[in-house]
């Protein structure tokens, strides 16, 4: 997450009643679904391939169906082709036929094992709901491409995988609720740092009116709890504070409780300009700039940013027990 500026600070949100518990897949279905999809260009077209070229136009126009029927005519004289069934692949997962996805995906990655296809392999799994098998399918394609965005968005995924079952619907404010979670993603923390994490958490959630699940999310997805993260752009620590917001607001951005405090006051800041419901401006604000929502009107057309929106609010969904 990029911040550039500090800010300054949503009514509560009060939990709601559970809905019927929703699996994972839903959400990732939904993702699938989405935009990322419609954005994704994983390589260049195969040279002469005119079917090829053909179905990637349609699946960027929205004719599916259409794109399914030319990957196929473009495999059945290119059977081996590992781009076009990486392609098809994630065709038929659009379409929801994730057994048939896999299979392709599966052999594409046999053929030539690049990051798309295990990540569009983990894509598959989640859908079906085979939630380990997905995980060890992103972390394959992390391993693969560690410093690009494919590496980065498996990580991202992966680090929402390992909460599916948390819920925090009924008793949101029990600071033993985020200790179950801290412990999930960094144990090694020494108890008077989870200590100063979780009171820091629910004390400017609170101070600054922002339902603090909402803040427990953001963490996971930002870094997972891990107090010493860094990106490559700089960001540092639990809210991936950028050099200039936690220079502006004094604090030391290893400190946990300073770090928390500058994520929050960011994030009120961010509330107060988008509205207190607009949490997908809020995320894509948070991850890609105030500047890059106002000239996109809305959430910028951006995989990384998309893909953050989505972990971070079906995460912020799970904790207050809506899927």
């Amino acid at each position: 997450m990029e911040i550039v500026r500090p800010g300054s600070g949503c009514s509560p949100v009060r939990p709601r009643q559970g809905r019927a518990a929703r699996r994972l897949a839903a959400v990732v279905a939904a993702a699938v679904v989405g935009a990322l999809l419609v954005t994704w260009t994983p390589g260049p077209a195969v040279a002469g391939a005119s079917a090829f070229d053909e179905a990637r136009a349609a699946f960027a126009a929205g004719r599916v169906a259409e794109a399914a029927a030319k990957m196929e005519r473009h495999l059945r004289a290119a059977p081996n082709d590992p781009l076009g069934l990486l392609w098809l692949g994630v065709i038929r997962l659009h379409l929801r036929q994730g057994p048939e996805a896999l299979r392709l995906l599966a052999r594409s990655a046999t053929l030539r094992a690049t990051p798309d296809a295990y990540f569009w392999m983990g894509a598959a799994y989640a859908a079906m709901s085979h939630n380990r098998e997905a995980y060890q399918a992103l972390a394959k394609a992390a391993q693969l491409a560690p410093a690009s965005d494919v590496g980065a968005r498996a990580r991202m995924w992966m680090r929402r995988l390992r909460v599916t079952s948390v819920r925090i619907a009924s008793t949101y404010e029990n600071p033993e609720e985020y200790y179950r979670i801290i412990r999930l993603f960094n144990p090694t923390l020494s108890r008077p740092t989870q200590v100063a994490i979780v009171h820091s958490l629910l004390h400017y959630s609170y101070k600054y009116r922002i339902d603090p699940r909402f803040v427990a999310a953001l963490i996971v997805v930002e870094s997972g709890f891990d107090v010493h993260a860094r990106s490559p752009a700089g960001a540092y620590g639990l809210g991936q504070l950028m050099p200039a917001t936690w220079q502006s607001l004094g604090i030391d951005p290893a400190d946990p409780v300073g770090n928390i405090y500058g994520a929050v006051r960011w994030l009120r800041g961010l509330f107060d300009r988008f509205g207190e419901e607009r949490y997908d401006l809020v995320l894509a604000a948070y991850n890609a700039g105030r500047g890059a929502v106002a000239r996109h009107g809305g959430v910028p057309p951006f995989d990384e940013t998309r893909w953050y929106v989505l972990n971070v609010l079906g995460l912020f969904r799970q904790f207050r027990g809506e899927t």
